[in-house]
């Protein structure tokens, strides 16, 4: 039976934990252990996560807060002695088949770099379908990932080999884990993607990134998204860590590109070998073009 350890870090989580810990313990088909990291929580977390671990059933430490991305990030340092590794949000619901089609899925995969992911059930705070279908992903390649991550990191699964790349490495300034671990994934190794819905993904007043939006919300995200472009730097700041830590292990072509990307605020001359080629490839062809227009102005 392969061994799962799954990766979750909590913040502030006493209202949903002992739900999502039971459901992850629930696991069949795997062996599962669970390390968690407390982010400096101020509520019952530290006291519920005590008992778990007075019973044996996970291990836990606590440390500063780093905000989300970065206590996974401090998560994937500590991890090891693992098959397989998974992250989990604190306040979700896992089916008891989740980890075992993930493992399915990555059998064959062997000393090669790669990352599973699935989908999953939008629900409201008591678990009701919200009705919002989760993110279409259209597109695996880095030249997709550079632009957008729809993948969600509690979905993901991820073998050794890809764990030991990822430890190498240690990003300063990323948007989230996942994110950071698709881009990797997609530079040196393999995504798989499963269409299967595996979990609940609850939506509550107190989630750190929700799916829940209205349209209008999302119209006014993009029109904000729009005018912080020009100030916002964070896509070409992990195209040049990509470069620093994985750059020697990517193809040529993905060389070439990336550090293109990783140039775009700085070189003309990077903006428009973007602009000319295939390169990007947003989730959305619509895009296409108001992408390549951001490129050419500079705002990546």
């Amino acid at each position: 039976m392969m061994d799962v350890l799954v990766l979750m870090s909590c913040f502030n989580g006493e209202a949903y934990l002992v739900e999502q810990i039971e459901s992850i313990l629930a696991q069949q088909g795997v062996s599962v252990r669970l390390l968690v990291r407390d982010d400096g929580s101020t509520d019952a977390t530290a006291e519920i996560l005590q008992d778990y671990q007075d019973k044996g059933f996970l291990e836990w430490y606590q440390g500063d807060n780093l905000k989300s991305a970065q206590s996974f990030m401090d998560l994937l340092q500590t991890a090891s002695g693992a098959h397989y590794y998974a992250f989990a949000d604190q306040d979700d619901v896992w089916y008891p088949h989740k980890l075992q089609a993930a493992v399915t899925c990555l059998s064959g995969c062997n000393d090669q770099p790669t990352l599973y992911f699935s989908h999953k059930r939008v629900v409201d705070r008591e678990l009701k379908p919200l009705g919002i279908e989760d993110e279409a992903v259209n597109g695996l390649e880095l030249g997709t990932s550079l632009l957008k991550c729809r993948v969600s990191g509690c979905t993901m699964v991820f073998n050794d080999a890809l764990l030991r790349q990822l430890q190498t490495y240690r990003p300063y300034r990323i948007s989230m884990h996942d994110s950071w671990v698709l881009k990797v994934a997609s530079a040196i190794g393999t995504v798989v993607e499963d269409k299967g819905l595996f979990m609940d993904y609850r939506q509550h007043e107190r989630n750190v990134v929700g799916s829940r939006k209205s349209a209008f919300d999302v119209f006014k995200i993009r029109v904000r998204s729009l005018f912080s472009r020009s100030k916002d730097s964070i896509r070409t700041s992990m195209a040049q860590q990509l470069m620093e830590g994985y750059g020697s292990k990517m193809s040529a072509y993905d060389q070439q590109y990336c550090q293109a990307f990783a140039e775009i605020r700085s070189s003309f001359k990077a903006r428009l070998r973007l602009v000319f080629s295939s390169y990007l490839k947003p989730h959305n062809r619509k895009e296409t073009l108001a992408i390549k227009v951001l490129v050419l102005l500079g705002w990546m």
